[in-house]
């Protein structure tokens, strides 16, 4: 039986305003606007919201810059190999690798998964979500900080790094199918197909990228709902909800009550 699930009430006690939890995705597209819909009705009960990151923050703050060792895929592959897969990049997702040389690998790899979900539409589902929650005139805020986002980044071996980026440059199609499974199953709100396709594509990586992570954020909602005296809503990447480290898993243990809202989708009825 697959375990479903994006949205969550967490009941804080008999007493308390519950606050939400929702898995969300850096994807676009007409199914991402359709979550939005979905979940609107849940923000509009809350007075803040929290994101994983600070959505401001990021769109107006260069992201780090790539180690001194690292200068760019043209040290990573041929001249033909280079120009080839840069054409491909700028026809299929409109990212030119020229405009890319100083960012780590790491970041590159992210970035160039983020265009597969997201280059039918110019803002993605959790963008989409900040700016309405900023619309609605809630609090808004994020869980971790671009600065912690950074040295998670710094702490991947670079070796790691490179191996990866080179595997998703050099099979662009079969990389692109990987990912459009994570969101097929995303948007079906299977919380074990996704808990296992991304895991399986992060590796080695899933302690400093999902596990340390997760409980921290854990913390920091436990924290945030302590001082609330309303609705508070949270949104985090879906890949850190599920599992025996996952957040959802981190709550129960705090003592909260969780309830799963399902959210029924017309592109994709479950």
């Amino acid at each position: 039986m697959r375990k479903r699930g994006l949205l969550w009430k967490i009941i804080v006690d008999s007493k308390s305003a519950p606050g939400y939890l929702f898995g969300t995705m850096h994807s676009a597209g007409s199914v991402a606007t359709d979550k939005v819909t979905q979940v609107f009705p849940f923000i509009r009960e809350c007075t803040g919201y929290f994101g994983e990151s600070d959505i401001d923050q990021l769109l107006t703050k260069p992201f780090q810059t790539a180690p001194s060792v690292w200068e760019g895929l043209r040290q990573l592959l041929s001249a033909p190999s280079y120009a080839k897969s840069r054409h491909q990049l700028r026809q299929r997702f409109k990212l030119d690798l020229d405009d890319t040389q100083h960012l780590p690998p790491m970041v590159l790899s992210t970035l160039i998964g983020e265009k597969m979900l997201s280059a039918r539409m110019t803002e993605a589902l959790d963008i989409q979500l900040w700016m309405l929650a900023k619309g609605q005139g809630l609090e808004v805020k994020g869980l971790e900080s671009v600065e912690e986002q950074e040295k998670i980044y710094a702490g991947i071996p670079l070796t790691f790094q490179i191996r990866q980026l080179k595997k998703l440059i050099l099979n662009l199609s079969g990389s692109c199918k990987s990912i459009l499974r994570i969101e097929d199953a995303y948007f079906r709100d299977d919380l074990t197909t996704l808990y296992r396709l991304t895991h399986k594509q992060l590796g080695k990586t899933k302690k400093i990228i999902l596990y340390d992570r997760n409980l921290i954020m854990a913390q920091r909602i436990r924290s945030i709902l302590t001082d609330a005296s309303s609705s508070i809503f949270f949104a985090i990447g879906a890949a850190h909800l599920p599992g025996q480290k996952g957040v959802l898993r981190l709550l129960k243990q705090y003592g909260y009550g969780l309830k799963s809202m399902h959210l029924v989708s017309e592109f994709y009825p479950v």
